[in-house]
């Protein structure tokens, strides 16, 4: 039995609520009605139609114009961009504020992760409803797939152990099970599935497809690299944390190592190169005793590493300008300073 985040408070807003223009530079033709719709807040806001909600958490994520709320009570709201049925109220509507996914009324959610178009949720004792796309390229629920995007949850094809943590990348999702076990699932493009395969090949009229993953699939592969170009398996790896970025994962395993795979542009992945990697690999500057990571988080183009020690680290691109840093490098802003939580677009 799965138990939530014991947290309690009140939920409040501030930024861009014009979710149909958020990551875009203009709204799409079909959603012209919104166009003028949805302000920047300077500060914080709260809605008014949830007075007196109690809030548990708040989810969105790196390449999602849609978020979720879980109350104290395990229920799940929505609303943002939904383009694709992502908010679960079988529909594509946009929603402007909080609004409960009824059809998930009598579940108990304990935690949830949001995609470009497609959210995973996690119930407390039957786990993964999962409603919107894995993506335009397909995904397990993909229009090249055969599939149309459900608009409202279905449940996730699994019969492994327990799931006790989600993560949503792009166009593609990660599940972690009780014992340790990652399974992913949606476009394998960049590798970013960890099948040692970027799934590509030639449709018709030399059109470039993928072939998708449509149901979780077991991470089973972990190597390293040494110095002299040798790739090694990593054996034993227990996973204890996941963290998606548009087209790479990240892992936290149960001796404090982190491995990094998918799309390597920009350094992302840590590894002091480019290269898209294709199975996890071992990211070398946590693999030393006392130097070891407790948490990991993941941007849209870059990662984050919490030291055991609290020192935060960063390796990606972050602006505009695309200046990377291909390596995990110590945040200096932030050294003698212990890091207790992050989040990051």
């Amino acid at each position: 039995k799965l138990e939530g985040s014991k947290s309690r408070g009140q939920l409040l807003i501030f930024g861009a609520t014009n979710w149909d223009l958020i990551g875009r530079k203009e709204v799409p033709k079909q959603q012209a009605a919104y166009r003028n719709l949805g302000q920047n807040l300077w500060g914080p806001h709260r809605y008014g139609g949830l007075a007196g909600l109690r809030v548990r958490s708040v989810v969105s994520g790196p390449c999602a114009a849609h978020s979720l709320l879980i109350s104290a009570e395990g229920r799940l709201w929505s609303w943002g961009r939904n383009e694709k049925g992502q908010l679960g109220h079988g529909d594509t509507k946009r929603v402007e504020a909080p609004k409960l996914i009824e059809v998930l009324a009598s579940e108990a959610i304990v935690a949830a992760a949001c995609g470009r178009n497609h959210t995973l949720a996690l119930t407390r004792t039957a786990p993964r409803p999962k409603m919107g796309e894995n993506g335009p390229k397909m995904g397990e629920n993909g229009p090249k797939s055969g599939r149309t995007a459900p608009n409202a949850p279905l449940w996730i094809m699994y019969n492994g152990q327990p799931i006790t943590k989600l993560g949503c990348g792009a166009e593609f999702s990660m599940v972690l099970d009780c014992k340790g076990n990652l399974y992913s699932f949606g476009c394998p493009e960049y590798g970013q599935l960890g099948h040692s395969s970027d799934g590509k090949f030639i449709a018709r009229a030399q059109r470039i497809e993928y072939d998708c993953e449509l149901v979780p699939r077991r991470v089973g592969i972990f190597v390293e690299r040494t110095k002299d170009g040798q790739v090694l398996p990593v054996p034993n790896v227990v996973v204890r944390d996941v963290a998606c970025g548009a087209n790479h994962t990240l892992v936290l395993d149960s001796q404090k190592r982190v491995f990094s795979w998918g799309f390597g542009g920009y350094g992302r992945l840590g590894h002091a190169e480019q290269k898209d990697e294709l199975v996890p690999r071992l990211v070398k500057l946590f693999d030393f005793p006392g130097r070891g990571a407790s948490q990991i988080y993941a941007g849209y183009t870059c990662s984050f590493a919490v030291s055991e020690t609290g020192g935060l680290f960063f390796w990606g691109a972050t602006n505009t300008s695309r200046e990377s840093t291909m390596y995990p490098k110590a945040v200096q802003d932030l050294c003698g300073w212990r890091i207790r939580s992050l989040a990051c677009g």
